[in-house]
């Protein structure tokens, strides 16, 4: 074993740990349900999110009382200690983030990042843009070029 790999699982976190998230993660239909809640909502309401997204994926990053709620969605959070790591708000890694940050950042040295739990992802949160229409729109014309068969 190299020094950046480190063995480790995820645990739940108790009821009474479960900290406030910043942060709407969807995959799938459920992302695509996502972008439907972002696009019916104001600009204005809007304006306190950031937004980075992916294949078949959208993360919705801001105050909790800004993230917009949608069946299915996930939420995440930073890390109390290492801010620029985030992780669901349901799960934490069964190690210290200490020592899975430092083997992360051997592996990939992109901050922030948040590591998701199912699908097993790392998901690169250094190119969040504001929630504006124009974003909005060009989401939905790469996830209609990219699904069209």
């Amino acid at each position: 074993m190299n020094g950046s790999t480190i063995p480790w699982r995820w645990q739940p976190v108790p009821e009474s740990g479960i900290a406030a998230p910043q942060a709407a993660v969807a995959f799938g239909d459920v992302a695509e349900s996502l972008l439907k809640r972002l696009e019916a909502m104001s600009a204005e309401r809007r304006s306190a999110l950031m937004l980075t997204a992916g294949e078949r994926l959208l993360v919705a990053l801001g105050p909790e009382t800004a993230l917009p709620w949608v069946e299915g969605v996930e939420y995440a959070r930073p890390d109390d200690s290492i801010r620029q790591l985030w992780l669901p708000t349901k799960w934490q890694p069964d190690v210290s983030t200490d020592a899975l940050a430092s083997a992360l950042d051997a592996r990939a040295p992109v901050w922030p990042m948040l590591i998701w739990r199912e699908p097993a992802l790392i998901i690169p949160l250094n190119r969040q843009l504001p929630a504006s229409d124009d974003l909005l729109a060009d989401i939905r014309r790469r996830w209609s070029g990219a699904y069209r068969s």
